[in-house]
């Protein structure tokens, strides 16, 4: 029995998290059908250009550029970049262009080479991967600097709702070939008032990789930045980025909701719409 870390590991957490990738994409593209211009597949002959933050294996790039889009991805671990590389799709002229590079959440912008896109993600909570205000406010920035005048960034995030919310598990499971990936995640929220003005979310991971007769397991803890809704907002009014829309995970429009996790559409001060 061996000891492995799902970030550690490229093909575990591709096998783990890409169920449901169509789905989510297909949220993506009525984002940008919606709320950028020139941003989903049309008739134009510009190719929309999109932007992945901490990317991961870069499922969901490879599965817009299936779809006509040219892609840049970064991520900061080397190993998934190489991966997220290796699986993108080349010399078709009918797909997309795609690009990973090794970057920082907060320092990034100067890695893309000046390109400019239509439309940035960041799914999943990642973006409370981010430990402080500080750290949250230089990413915002860097945003809003790769973004056309029109693009948007579709930032997914539950908000907490400090003092109602109770701990619970969710499990995540994929199958690919002989190799079968199980995850139960608990999320503890903040409960103490000491814990409550740490603003820290604890996660607590348990991991079982089947790779035919081995067994991997692995278990450990990380914590995600909360945001209540007075926090959320405060932080964006301090950003070069404000919210244009709030829609669900299928990218239909939806009211604020703390407690569930939406995609909040941030586009650049003082852009029309």
């Amino acid at each position: 029995m061996a000891t492995i870390g799902l970030y550690a590991d490229p093909l575990v957490y591709d096998v783990l998290h890409s169920p449901g990738t169509a789905q989510d994409l297909d949220g993506l593209l009525r984002i940008a059908a919606r709320f950028a211009p020139g941003g989903a597949p049309g008739p134009a002959r510009r190719r929309p250009r999109w932007l992945e933050a901490a990317c991961g294996t870069g499922r969901y790039l490879r599965a817009a550029q299936r779809r006509g889009i040219d892609v840049v991805g970064f991520d900061l671990a080397p190993a998934m970049v190489a991966y997220a590389r290796s699986r993108l799709v080349r010399g078709d002229a009918g797909l997309g262009r795609g690009r990973v590079v090794v970057a920082d959440m907060t320092r990034f912008a100067r890695a893309l080479g000046g390109r400019r896109f239509d439309l940035a993600f960041n799914l999943i909570n990642t973006f409370r991967h981010l430990p402080d205000d500080r750290a949250a406010l230089a990413h915002l920035r860097e945003v809003a600097r790769v973004l056309r005048p029109a693009g948007v960034y579709a930032l997914g995030i539950t908000l907490n709702l400090y003092g109602e919310e109770v701990a619970f598990a969710e499990r995540w499971e994929g199958r690919r070939g002989a190799c079968h990936v199980r995850q139960t995640v608990r999320y503890v929220p903040p409960g103490s008032r000491s814990q409550v003005r740490a603003r820290i979310e604890r996660i607590e991971s348990r991991l079982v990789v089947r790779r035919g007769r081995r067994v991997e397991r692995h278990a450990s803890e990380y914590p995600l930045r909360s945001y209540d809704h007075g926090q959320w907002h405060a932080l964006l009014a301090r950003s070069p980025l404000r919210v244009v829309a709030v829609v669900d995970e299928r990218g239909r429009a939806a009211e604020e909701n703390p407690g569930e996790y939406q995609i909040y559409v941030l586009g650049r001060r003082g852009r029309a719409g």
